[in-house]
């Protein structure tokens, strides 16, 4: 079975009342946790932003902290996905990405060399990343800077490229090759 198709959807939405509106919101928003990230975040801002950003930072670290013997690098990645798809604020993102980055490269100061793919995936959110950041304002984007700087000290001799990879994208953040 098809979907409506977004005209036939509108048509149907506009014959609706107001109160059945509300209640297939409400419904939607009870019951799929898309729906509710997305409008939590468009609707409320600014005290659903940090508390949902916070909450993927942790789930991000914690599917990239190696203290249980493993890590889950695809987990991770599908964190930062599912978080900038429901939450349209760029600073939140931004931060989700970088936290992200952060814990990858943490990743790989503890366990020494991991694989081409992983870092393939660090490098590929990086790019997303600076993307991102060079849509705020010059004083965020500055804010970032101390943490990039320990980024880019961390992964001194990385293989794989990385090294080289990450201060590309890095030397493409507005202002930080003027830092």
């Amino acid at each position: 079975m098809s979907g409506l198709g977004v005209n036939e959807l509108k048509k149907r939405l506009k014959s609706m009342e107001q109160k059945e509106l509300i209640q297939l919101i409400c419904d939607l928003y009870k019951t799929n946790k898309y729906v509710k990230m997305d409008l939590d975040s468009k609707l409320n801002a600014e005290i659903s932003n940090p508390v949902m950003t916070r909450k993927y930072i942790l789930q991000i670290q914690k599917a990239l902290d190696y203290t249980r013997g493993r890590f889950d690098i695809k987990k991770a990645k599908d964190q930062v996905k599912e978080f900038c798809q429901c939450n349209h604020d760029l600073k939140s993102q931004a931060d989700v990405y970088l936290a992200f980055i952060e814990s990858a490269v943490e990743l790989t100061v503890e366990l020494g060399d991991i694989n081409e793919r992983f870092y393939n995936d660090v490098v590929n959110t990086t790019w997303k990343y600076v993307e991102v950041v060079n849509q705020l304002d010059e004083r965020i984007i500055a804010s970032y800077y101390p943490r990039l700087r320990h980024i880019l000290y961390q992964i001194q001799d990385i293989g794989w490229g990385f090294e080289d990879e990450m201060y590309d994208a890095f030397y493409n953040i507005d202002g930080f090759c003027n830092e």
